[in-house]
């Protein structure tokens, strides 16, 4: 089977007693760098940030589109309406929290059924009930 192939191929070629301490030296140095941990990540940003963040967000977008481009398909005159137009539609989804929960959940089950392909059909019970 495949599956034994790539596991036989894992397990000999890349996990072998003589490369696995060095590889996981290597982690650990990539993931703590002098033995310590990174710094504490900074505060979130505020409400007024967070708008700042979102209205430069939008004018950079339609800094991307070309004039005539923009027009059509935003339809306003004014490149504030544009970016107002940006900022509430293309950029207002992300507000949604309930959306967002889905949206990772989406992702990753995208990027977990790309790598073990076999899950997309049973259970990870069923999945370990095979293997034994």
């Amino acid at each position: 089977s495949p599956y034994r192939f790539f596991y036989y191929t894992i397990s000999t070629r890349i996990f072998t007693p003589t490369l696995l301490p060095p590889l996981l030296l290597q982690v650990r140095s990539i993931l703590f760098p002098n033995n310590t941990l990174g710094p504490p990540a900074p505060p979130p940003p505020s409400t007024e940030e967070r708008i700042a963040i979102k209205r430069k967000a939008a004018a950079d977008i339609l800094g991307l589109l070309p004039n005539r481009v923009a027009k059509t398909l935003l339809m306003h005159d004014s490149e504030e309406a544009r970016v107002d137009e940006i900022e509430e539609e293309i950029l207002g989804w992300s507000d949604d929290l309930w959306l967002n929960k889905y949206l990772i959940y989406g992702i990753l089950e995208l990027v977990l059924c790309r790598i073990c392909p076999e899950m997309r059909d049973k259970l990870p019970s069923e999945l370990l009930a095979e293997r034994g």
